[in-house]
């Protein structure tokens, strides 16, 4: 019998979480990463401009922005942490489902 996968410990905020990452990457990586994302151009048939792209219409606007508050976005959420670990649970839950069909399929 297969070990059933079980959902992995969710984390409190997971944008924190991606941020950190991110930030512990080190600078050579995080500078192939913003190389390659500027790289990226966008297809006939994507539904948005490539990244670039869209940088590049934000620096000409030259807007000051929709909100114009200097705090964390998680102040907007007060219950941003109970938020993240129903999303990233769910998240989980749903790729789990996803794996057993695939077994399901193969077998």
């Amino acid at each position: 019998m297969r070990a059933r996968r079980r959902v992995p410990n969710v984390p409190g905020d997971f944008a924190t979480l991606i941020v950190q990452s991110a930030n512990n990457l080190p600078e050579e990586t995080q500078s192939q990463i913003r190389s390659s994302t500027l790289a990226e151009k966008a297809g006939w048939l994507d539904p948005h401009p490539s990244p670039k792209e869209r940088m590049i219409r934000l620096c000409r606007k030259n807007t000051e922005g929709i909100f114009q508050r200097e705090e964390p976005a998680r102040v907007l959420l007060p219950n941003l942490e109970e938020l993240s670990q129903q999303a990233s649970r769910k998240w989980w839950e749903q790729l789990r489902e996803k794996l057993k069909e695939a077994e399901e399929a193969l077998n």
